[in-house]
């Protein structure tokens, strides 16, 4: 997958808005340029599952680092894995939903999908019309909302349907992250790496 956008950031003390292009593959490997006012580069992001490498082009300096490290939660201000940041850019695989063991549930007069378990509770909104899910909300086993995702915007790319904007909330952390596509490329080769210039500063942790 190849795409463009912006990302907006809020939280109770600040807001800010990034432009992005996107690189993904194999639902293992991400990478994210990243571009300040006036298209001036910011840094790069690439993600695998286990692992990220942050160059930060304005101080020239590339952080390389396990995912489970302080330094990347830092950057986030929340603790993130591999799977957060999917459903922050992405919708909900339809297949892995159908695969879980879901029943149908009825609060506050709304129907939904649900996926209880251990951990907490896992709940689906879906368009039946658009064969879409446009709503997702992760609850703790206290039922206390942990994260919750909106999509909307959907469009047909290479007959799926694709949601060209999706808003992610941590109550917690009282953190939104709202991403917002202006070009969506699927099943397209992509690369996700990047050139390290040779004058950058490396940090290993």
């Amino acid at each position: 997958m190849r795409a463009k956008g912006t990302m907006t950031v809020e939280n109770e003390e600040e807001s800010f808005n990034l432009s992005f292009e996107l690189e993904y593959k194999n639902d293992d490997s991400l990478l994210l340029r990243l571009y300040g006012p006036f298209g001036i580069s910011a840094g790069i992001l690439q993600l695998t599952r286990d692992s990220f490498q942050l160059f930060n082009a304005i101080d020239n300096r590339l952080i390389i680092a396990s995912l489970h490290d302080k330094a990347f939660e830092t950057l986030l201000h929340f603790s993130a894995d591999f799977s957060t940041i999917q459903k922050i850019f992405f919708d909900e695989n339809l297949n892995e939903v159908t695969s879980k063991n879901i029943e149908l549930s009825n609060e506050n007069d709304e129907i939904f999908l649900a996926s209880r378990m251990n951990n907490g509770t896992e709940k689906f909104w879906f368009n039946t019309e658009e064969q879409t899910i446009e709503r997702y909300q992760k609850l703790n086993p206290s039922n206390e909302p942990m994260f919750e995702k909106k999509l909307k915007r959907f469009s047909s790319i290479n007959e799926k349907r694709f949601p060209y904007w999706i808003r992610s909330s941590f109550p917690k952390e009282n953190r939104m992250i709202t991403i917002s596509y202006s070009d969506v490329e699927l099943n397209v080769f992509v690369l996700c790496s990047f050139t390290i210039p040779k004058s950058a500063e490396i940090i290993r942790r």
